[in-house]
C-alpha cells in the first residue's frame, strides 16, 4: 500500500497552517502537553484542536483536502444545489458529512474531483451553521 501520510495544523506563535509528515507530542521548550509538527527541520507547536490528516485526494482544483475542510459540491446528476460538507475522520474512514447523508470520500470516486475547499472548521465556522 502506497499513501501520503501528512498533517496540518495551525502555528500557535502565528497563526499560518503548517504541514507535516513528522508529529509528537511532547515537551520541548519546558511546554507540557504540547503538538509539533515538524517543519524544516524546526519543531512549531500547533493547536491541537486543529490537527487534521490528508485524505489522499484533492478538489477539483487541485487543493489537498483536509480532515476539518469545508467543501462545496453541486450534484448535477441528482440535481442539488451547491452544498456544504464537512470532512471528518469516523470509525476508520474519511467521509463528506452533511445533511440529508454522510458520503465516504474513499467511495465517491469522481465526486471528490467535482468539489471545491472553500475553508476550514476553524477559520471559517460560519459556513458550517
Amino acid at each position: 500500500m502506497k499513501r501520503e501520510i501528512l498533517f496540518r495544523g495551525q502555528s500557535i506563535n502565528t497563526g499560518k497552517w503548517v504541514e507535516s509528515m513528522t508529529i509528537a507530542r511532547g515537551t520541548i521548550k519546558r511546554k507540557k502537553d504540547c503538538i509539533y509538527l515538524e517543519v524544516d527541520e524546526k519543531w512549531i507547536g500547533v493547536i491541537p484542536e486543529t490537527i487534521g490528516q490528508f485524505t489522499g485526494l484533492t478538489d477539483k482544483n487541485g487543493v489537498n483536502i483536509f480532515e476539518g475542510d469545508i467543501l462545496s459540491h453541486i450534484d448535477r446528476l441528482k440535481g442539488y444545489d451547491s452544498k456544504m460538507w464537512q470532512v471528518i475522520f469516523y470509525s476508520g474512514s474519511f467521509f463528506m458529512s452533511g445533511l440529508p447523508r454522510k458520503i465516504r470520500i474513499y467511495n465517491i470516486g469522481d465526486r471528490c474531483h467535482e468539489c471545491e475547499v472553500i475553508g476550514n472548521i476553524y477559520d471559517n465556522p460560519e459556513l458550517i451553521k
